[in-house]
């Protein structure tokens, strides 16, 4: 999208209001130990707000997870979040990423020698366009 389209998106929104849309977002990847990796990584186009997350597990595991935006770790508060597997997390607060920025999901095992495939089953946001 070129600047003149992100200026005009953002006068639109401004005096007529966003139209939200609703979309699952899906994504997998492998453990690579104790590192993290990304699961899912999008430069999204228009401004967003993370409602819940669902991981899977392939086999069995124990693994965290965070939410980074441009770089910065914006989810946990803590250092890291363990997955419930199968759970559908909703957060209280939506986590709200402006348009243009570039959204991290990244995981890690919790065992040095884990080997196993994490599947991020639902990532739901709201788009504000």
């Amino acid at each position: 999208m070129n600047i003149i389209e992100q200026i005009y998106n953002g006068i639109k929104r401004l005096l007529l209001g966003p139209t939200s849309y609703f979309e699952i977002r899906q994504g997998s990847c492998a453990f690579r130990g104790r590192s993290f990796v990304t699961i899912c990584r999008e430069r999204v186009e228009y401004p967003v707000n993370i409602m819940a997350i669902q991981f899977l597990f392939q086999g069995t595991g124990v693994g965290e997870y965070r939410i980074c935006v441009d770089g910065n770790k914006v989810f946990p508060f803590a250092d890291t979040n363990p997955i419930e597997p199968g759970v559908l997390r909703n957060f209280i607060v939506p986590i709200r990423v402006a348009a243009g920025s570039l959204l991290e999901i990244e995981v890690r095992g919790g065992d040095p020698n884990e080997r196993s495939v994490v599947v991020l089953d639902e990532l739901d946001v709201v788009e504000m366009r």
